[in-house]
């Protein structure tokens, strides 16, 4: 959970927590577990906050398995991964997977912890179950009420920290600026603390440059946390920019924080947060067009077992990558597991029968909405019918079923809920 910063609150918790320890400890402990298993996420983390023994039999393998596998294997109250859409025009909406387990459980629950919050900030980044917010409209508001403020929300737990914009990290009226959040959680590697936020600061790349400057807080529970740190310097091998959207574009494997850059030398340029050393991957070749400039269209990605991978639209093929091993620090062995077709899935979905005169405009488009590993990948198409003139359309990818579907986009960035990871990142007592 993320820590609040109020001792008082601390410790009215830490009383609510031992009487509800008590009432549950009246029950078999076996009775408790089985019990959460069938209830909710939100249960299963509140039951694991209670007391040593149900925490540890929480985090054990078989119980995750158990209430992540549908039957037989398990009870499935929850799918292992649920995406959905934070903020925009609805709170939250769910995107994938439609079934009813994520319909009618925890999808409600998020949506009521986030309405109040995103009435005051909208999203600009999620990442691990958390997701980073900016105060809304600051300049509209009266002066007295002016406070600009970065926030970041659980929205499963309703926990949030609040922070200042990192002070070395500011937009430039004269040349723009492309700065990038990323919040790199416990799960990601050993940063003794719940989560470290990362501001990184791009603007000299569009000037061909090759420094980044990157400055990072972590909540207040911390000894020196709560501020943000010094601005750090870091040299970018090369020259590029960010390919993908830089408000939600990076990937954190193990620590490290992964941007997909384009130029002359297409790469991933890397940042290890624990040891601040920067770092570059070589990408596959044969990304480009003939005779043209720049990548095809791509984005990074990775796998549920924590291999970077990379999803490359080329006309109306979506090809992935994933990386198996490194050969060299630059140059990485990739293998490429999945080429899908989408043109006649896309034609199943939105015409079904060829009765409306569909046409397809253009090229697929890979939408990228950060770093989640539900092995959803989210197009967008333009077309049009003999009725209408062109209009985009969103559709839902699932890499491992070929499975698609429509899906409709409230304006919001995708969050991601892993029960599992969530699980077994927390702590012990």
């Amino acid at each position: 959970m993320i820590y609040r910063g109020n001792k008082r609150c601390h410790h009215a918790n830490a009383a609510e927590h031992a009487r509800a320890t008590a009432h549950l400890l009246a029950l078999p402990a076996d009775v408790v577990l089985q019990i959460a298993a069938r209830s909710d996420v939100a249960a299963v983390v509140r039951c694991a906050a209670t007391c040593k023994l149900l925490r540890r039999e929480i985090l054990s393998p078989a119980f995750i398995h158990s209430v992540c596998r549908p039957p037989p294997d398990g009870v499935g109250v929850v799918p292992p991964r649920l995406v959905g859409f934070l903020g925009g025009s609805r709170a939250f909406s769910l995107a994938h997977p439609k079934t009813p387990a994520a319909k009618n459980h925890l999808a409600p629950f998020v949506r009521r912890s986030a309405a109040g919050l995103l009435k005051e900030y909208e999203v600009v980044t999620t990442r691990g179950g958390l997701a980073v917010l900016e105060r809304r409209e600051i300049n509209l508001r009266r002066r007295s009420e002016r406070r600009s403020d970065l926030c970041v929300y659980d929205p499963m737990t309703g926990d949030r920290a609040v922070f200042p914009f990192p002070p070395d990290i500011r937009w430039n009226p004269f040349i723009g600026a492309v700065y990038t959040y990323v919040v790199v959680t416990a799960a990601d590697g050993a940063i003794g603390c719940p989560f470290v936020l990362l501001a990184a600061d791009m603007t000299s790349l569009l000037d061909f440059g090759s420094s980044v400057r990157v400055q990072t807080v972590s909540p207040s529970s911390d000894a020196g946390g709560g501020q943000w740190g010094p601005r750090k310097l870091v040299s970018h091998r090369g020259t590029g920019r960010c390919l993908a959207d830089t408000f939600n574009s990076a990937v954190v494997l193990r620590g490290v924080v992964h941007w997909l850059m384009y130029s002359g030398d297409d790469s991933v340029f890397t940042y290890d947060v624990v040891t601040g050393a920067p770092g570059t991957v070589g990408l596959p070749c044969g990304l480009r067009r003939p005779a043209d400039t720049y990548l095809l269209e791509a984005k990074l990605g990775a796998t549920p077992d924590g291999r970077l991978t990379l999803l490359v639209a080329n006309e109306m093929s979506v090809s992935l990558w994933v990386r198996t091993a490194a050969g060299s620090c630059c140059w990485p062995v990739w293998e490429r597991h999945a080429l899908v077709d989408t043109e006649a899935p896309i034609r199943s979905v939105l015409d079904p029968g060829g009765r409306h005169g569909f046409e397809i405009r253009g090229e697929v488009k890979l939408m990228n909405f950060g770093d989640q590993r539900s092995g959803a990948e989210f197009l967008r198409v333009n077309v049009a019918n003999g009725r209408s003139g062109g209009c985009d359309v969103l559709l839902v990818l699932d890499m491992e079923t070929r499975e698609m579907r429509k899906v409709r986009w409230n304006g919001g960035l995708l969050h991601e809920v892993d029960l599992a990871s969530r699980l077994s990142a927390m702590k012990t007592f």
